[in-house]
């Protein structure tokens, strides 16, 4: 069956041209929905470093790095097609090449960052707070981080999840994964 173009009757006999009246997309998309909800969280988050000196924060920081090591929840998805910035990262996982780790992150990091992935995370921080596994402050730098342009912690877990995948690493339990 052959769809109506946009600028022909629309077939659910309303008498408007399909663009505006089935054709027409309504709303904000999810990556849109996404970023809005990011932005809101990260801004209600920064409230909670108000009190903190420079060297509580980088721990803190830190603390956040080692998240997707801690927990799967915490690992951004992988593609179905894993495209050559992310093999590039995993043959430098292959061969503990931390300067090649360090050169293909960035690269690899924006074949996966979207706002969707980046709120799964940050839902995902947020459930291990109300689980009580991680601190109320460490979900609001997961917050903030994720907000940020170029979010360390997209590529953190990335490193982790492209390891865990070549079998290079263990799960938190100690299993080492087989694929492929």
């Amino acid at each position: 069956m052959v769809r109506a173009g946009r600028n022909q009757q629309c077939p659910c006999g309303s008498g408007r041209k399909v663009k505006y009246c089935c054709g027409q997309a309504k709303g904000p998309s999810d990556a849109e929905l996404a970023k809005a909800a990011l932005a809101a969280e990260a801004k209600r988050a920064a409230l909670h470093f108000a009190n903190y000196d420079e060297p509580d924060f980088c721990e803190l920081y830190g603390v956040m790095l080692e998240l997707p090591t801690v927990d799967h929840s915490m690992l951004v998805p992988l593609p179905r097609l894993i495209t050559p910035e992310i093999e590039r990262l995993r043959r430098a996982i292959d061969d503990d090449d931390i300067d090649g780790i360090d050169a293909a992150r960035p690269a690899a990091a924006t074949r996966c960052d979207t706002p969707t992935t980046r709120l799964a995370l940050l839902e995902a921080a947020y459930r291990l707070r109300d689980e009580g596994r991680i601190s109320a402050d460490l979900a609001a730098m997961v917050a903030v981080d994720l907000a940020r342009r170029e979010s360390d912690l997209i590529q953190s877990s990335l490193v982790e999840a492209v390891a865990l995948d070549a079998g290079a690493v263990q799960t938190a339990s100690g299993l080492v994964v087989a694929t492929r």
